[in-house]
Formats: structure tokens, sequence, C-alpha cells
């Protein structure tokens, strides 16, 4: 067990992972699918990014657990090429995030808020944009409201909102 005295550090670094969730949920895509599809993997980098550099802003440093890569390396990886992982699971075996379940079973509440939102305001008291992070709470605040499924919209779809946003 590990011992550390920065703990929020942890739990930004586990904030940071979680922003992509949303994302997940509204392409329909599993954890191992998104991080070996070459459509996917830039957008979770794009989205990333933005929330770090909220972060830093505000003097934070998501420090990750002991053994496992800063969120900057995580980030470059998604960037340079993805992870190489088993992507084509039986269905029992893949990994859906939380929000993908939220949506799945037409949950009237999903943790956008709590993950995504708290980067939107963090970053408009700090004068930084969130144009990502925005776009997918209200892409999810739609779902939700109108009992949409996970996979909605497709990796071009999103891009294109992204790039407009």
């Amino acid at each position: 067990v590990e011992c550390n005295r920065q703990v929020m550090n942890l739990k930004w670094w586990k904030l940071l992972l979680n922003v992509n969730n949303a994302l997940l949920a509204l392409l329909g895509c599993w954890l191992q699918k998104a991080h070996t599809d070459p459509r996917v993997y830039p957008l979770m980098a794009d989205v990333t990014w933005e929330s770090l550099s909220v972060l830093r802003k505000a003097n934070i440093y998501p420090q990750a657990p002991q053994g496992l890569p800063p969120i900057e390396a995580t980030i470059e990886k998604l960037r340079d090429g993805g992870f190489a992982c088993e992507y084509d699971l039986p269905a029992e075996r893949r990994t859906y995030p939380s929000t993908w379940q939220d949506l799945r079973w037409q949950r009237q509440a999903t943790e956008v808020d709590f993950l995504n939102g708290e980067i939107v305001r963090m970053g408009r008291d700090l004068g930084v944009q969130t144009p990502l992070n925005s776009i997918l709470i209200n892409l999810i605040h739609l779902a939700v409201e109108h009992k949409d499924a996970p996979g909605k919209y497709n990796p071009e779809q999103i891009r294109s909102l992204f790039q407009a946003g």
C-alpha cells in the first residue's frame, strides 16, 4: 500500500483520467478500444491536455501512483499512437466508463458535472478556456434528457464539434 502525503495530487491525476468518460460514453466506446483507435485516442489526448492546462494554471500538479506514468506521458502516448492492447474483446471483458453505464441504464444523473464540470468551473475562475470539456458536458446533458444510448456520435462528429467549439 502506497502512503502519499500529496493525496490530492493523486486525486487530480485520477480526475484527469476520468474526464474522458463522457467522450467514451458519447462514442459508445470501451476503454481498451479507445486506447487503440486512431480516431479516438487523439480526442482523448485533447480533452486531457485541456484539463491539465487548467490544473497547471491553478498550480496543481497531478501525480500518478507509484509505478504508473505521469499524465504528461499518457497524453504523449495518446498523441503518438495510443496504447498497444487487445481491444477486440468479448463484451464481458470490456471496460466501460461509468458515464457510459449511466447512459446505458438511462440514469437521470451522471458524473459529468463533477468531472468535466470541475475543470470548466476552475477554468472559468482562472480565465482558461475549456471548450472541449464544455461540449462534453452539454452533449451528456442532452443525452440524459433525450435518453440517448451510448454511441450517438462517431469520432468524426465529435472532432467536428471540438473544432467548431
